[in-house]
Formats: C-alpha cells, structure tokens, sequence
C-alpha cells in the first residue's frame, strides 16, 4: 500500500503537466456567394484544421478564399482585391476588442492588373498568427479572442479591363460583409 502511493505520489506532478489534447475544435467557416464568386473565411491551426479552439502557444491561420463557381473565366482586379492589401487580414482582437495586432506582410513589388481565374479556380490566401511576423513573436495566452475582415473584391468584364465599344470597362465591386469568428486558446 505505501509503496503504490509513493509511486502514485511520484508521478502526480507528471500528470499534472502533460497538456490535454483538444479533441473538438469547433470550427468555423464564413461563406458568401454574389457574381459568380464563393468567398470563404476560416481560421485554421497550421496544418490546415479549421478552429476556433487552439492551444497555448499554438499559431492561428487566417485562412481566405475566392473561388470561380461561373463558368466563365473571371478577370479580378488583383491589387484591389487582394487579401493581403486589406488591413484587417490576419488581425487579431482580444474578446473586449483590444486590437493585438497583425502579421507582417510583405507585399511584391507589382501587382497583376488582371489575375484570369479559369472557372472552378480557386485563390487562397492565409496570414499566420503570429507565426509571419518577424517583429511579435507573442504568442496569445489563454484567453478568447475574434478575428474580424472585410474583404474588398472587385473584377472587370474583359481583360485589361477594355471593352470593343467603349473602351475602358469600369472595375465592378463586389459588396462582401465583414467575417467575424470568435475563438478561444486553451
């Protein structure tokens, strides 16, 4: 008897420490459909799981995507709408919304006036919490957190954005509502 509570006593603290895996990470996934466009946002852990429930110490992935459904090729306005130009991608909140915060972005020197996105094609774009930031290495502590984005979209009728009959077509806009998800680190 003393023997197996001595042993039992010995590695309590062992048990104590190990971590709890998280078995359910409740995810979240935003979608929006207008113009022939699927616009989908979800956070995500590093290998791609889309959560909302992370461990300490663990990065979280803004995770977005547009995606062709028309059957037509699609002509997007590349640096209005890229995700990365937008100041809210990847920015983290604190639940009473205190801004933490946002990866660095390094954006390229040109951008392509007019990405061609076949039907069916898809652009992905993700920022990493803080993982890509090279001046925050601050993990978030324990705690519940939202990431919030408004994404800007817009496409022309032709590439190059000029038309046969009238010459230069105008940048049509898509009107995309903010994806908001709440999440927690554990």
């Amino acid at each position: 008897m003393k023997k197996s509570l001595f042993i039992t006593l010995l590695l309590l603290p062992f048990l104590w420490s190990c971590e709890q895996d998280i078995t359910d990470r409740k995810p979240v996934v935003r979608t929006f459909e207008q113009d022939g466009f699927r616009f989908t946002f979800s956070i995500q852990t590093e290998d791609g799981t889309n959560a909302t429930v992370f461990k300490e110490g663990e990065n979280v992935v803004s995770f977005f995507v547009v995606e062709n459904i028309s059957g037509d090729t699609a002509f997007v306005a590349e640096s209005y709408s890229s995700a990365y130009k937008n100041d809210n991608f990847g920015r983290v909140y604190s639940a009473d919304g205190e801004d933490l915060g946002r990866p660095a972005v390094v954006m390229p020197a040109e951008w392509i006036i007019c990405r061609h996105m076949e039907p069916g094609a898809a652009w992905r774009s993700g920022l990493s919490y803080p993982g890509d930031d090279v001046r925050n290495l601050q993990y978030l502590k324990r705690g519940e957190y939202y990431v919030a984005f408004a994404p800007r979209f817009a496409y022309y009728s032709s590439c190059c954005h000029y038309s046969d009959s009238e010459g230069l077509d105008e940048r049509i806009n898509v009107e995309i509502p903010e994806f908001k998800i709440n999440f927690e680190v554990k």
